[in-house]
């Protein structure tokens, strides 16, 4: 009974160790590096991007630049502006510079 016991548990840390390895694979959980060197686990866009009109609070504070205060503001300005088409109108938001802007353009989606 103790063999039977011990090798249905080493097939089960087994099955669990496959599963986490194979959702480690898929772009969706991948960990995003960014050229600032910091990386960020969250759920981003197909292309390991942060969409900035569907990004929540948190995802836009994986940002380089981008606090909590700042991803307030994005979600703000979003809300009564629609949908933002250019990076460049990130700097009509009271604290997002143009060198915030350069360092995310490569990480950033719309």
């Amino acid at each position: 009974m103790k063999n039977k016991l011990l090798i249905f548990a080493c097939a089960l840390v087994i099955c669990t160790a496959v599963l986490l390895l194979n959702i480690a694979d898929m772009p969706e959980f991948q960990r995003n590096e960014f050229a600032s060197g910091e990386t960020a686990s969250f759920i981003s866009d197909k292309k390991g991007k942060i969409n900035i009109n569907t990004a929540s609070a948190e995802e836009l504070t994986a940002l380089y630049g981008i606090g909590e205060v700042n991803a307030e503001k994005i979600i703000e300005y979003r809300k009564y502006n629609g949908k933002i088409i250019a990076a460049e109108e990130l700097e009509a938001i009271d604290g997002i510079g143009h060198s915030v802007i350069e360092r995310n353009r490569d990480i950033i989606t719309f």
